[in-house]
């Protein structure tokens, strides 16, 4: 499934089925410079507290610099606070690679919540380091909204978010 280590969350039976049509945001299209703050409206979803960071933007930052899986940018929690994407119309989450930002966050614990509408779907905690990215991959059928955060309020790397638009 992946090179890197892989948690498949809590399974559940509604998963996406093997054929489904899976986009992938890398967050490289969101800006040319080295930051900008995660429009609403890119890739069809509104974003919370997500940035997009070119990985060598921040001197010493071995999570973002190892977490970055494809290209150039990465998107990460801003200032350790939750961060949230959805869109009303429902779309499945397949996965992303989760990374923990600084090493002094070595085995952060990220939680990772998602609903359809009001009704909790998930709630998964991943342990991160920030040596090397974990592919979350819970292949949630239907979701209208996740949040990300972490137990300390460290910064999260997330990179190749992989959805059924």
């Amino acid at each position: 499934m992946s090179a890197y280590p892989t948690d498949l969350g809590l399974l559940t039976p509604a998963v996406i089925v093997a054929d489904a049509a899976l986009s992938v945001i890398g967050f490289d299209d969101v800006t040319t410079r080295g930051l900008r703050k995660l429009p609403t409206g890119h890739a069809g979803l509104s974003w919370r507290n997500l940035n997009a960071m070119a990985g060598d933007h921040t001197k010493n930052s071995e999570g973002y610099v190892n977490g970055n899986v494809s290209g150039d940018h990465i998107a990460y929690t801003s200032s350790g606070h939750a961060a949230e994407f959805g869109r009303h119309q429902p779309f499945g989450l397949h996965s992303m690679m989760l990374t923990a930002a600084w090493l002094a966050s070595e085995g952060e614990t990220a939680l990772i919540e998602s609903w359809l509408g009001e009704v909790p779907v998930a709630r998964d905690e991943i342990t991160l380091s920030a040596l090397a990215p974990c592919h979350y991959a819970p292949m949630l059928k239907a979701v209208t909204r996740v949040r990300l955060s972490t137990k300390h309020h460290w910064q999260l790397v997330v990179d190749d978010l992989v959805l059924v638009l």
